[in-house]
């Protein structure tokens, strides 16, 4: 899976600079899911400018088709753009309040890595469609 990921980032790279960037996931030992969304927002925040584009992929985001997707990540492209996949125990409020949008993948649960690459695949097949080049279906 990560030869698959790291394949679709050096394609994206040619359109873009991409930088992969992992959070580390909190170290609290506590069971208490606000104090686990807490660490992890900070550890978020200290990553994400006041002037970047946020995309938080969240089961309660919208669904939009791939077409769509490139129309908004070349509107968005003007600034720095973030995506964030959360933790397991999902994101806080702060991380809510902060995305500019909510993206939907599936409404299946993904694991990390699975989300990971899909959403790079679609982030490629973005640039294809804004650059109009052709590619699979």
């Amino acid at each position: 899976m990560t030869s698959l990921q790291d394949d679709y980032m050096s394609r994206i790279n040619r359109f873009m600079k991409l930088e992969l960037i992992e959070v580390k996931e909190a170290s609290s030992k506590n069971s208490n899911i606000v104090s686990i969304q807490r660490e992890e927002t900070e550890n978020l925040m200290k990553r994400i400018s006041d002037s970047d584009f946020v995309v938080l992929l969240d089961l309660k985001g919208d669904m939009i088709d791939s077409v769509i997707l490139s129309k908004r990540i070349e509107q968005w492209s003007a600034r720095e753009m973030v995506f964030v996949i959360g933790g397991s125990w999902g994101v806080s409020v702060d991380i809510q309040k902060r995305a500019d949008f909510t993206l939907k993948l599936s409404a299946l649960t993904l694991p990390h890595l699975l989300a990971r690459v899909v959403l790079l695949e679609q982030i490629y097949r973005s640039f294809k469609i804004i650059h109009n080049q052709e590619y699979h279906k």
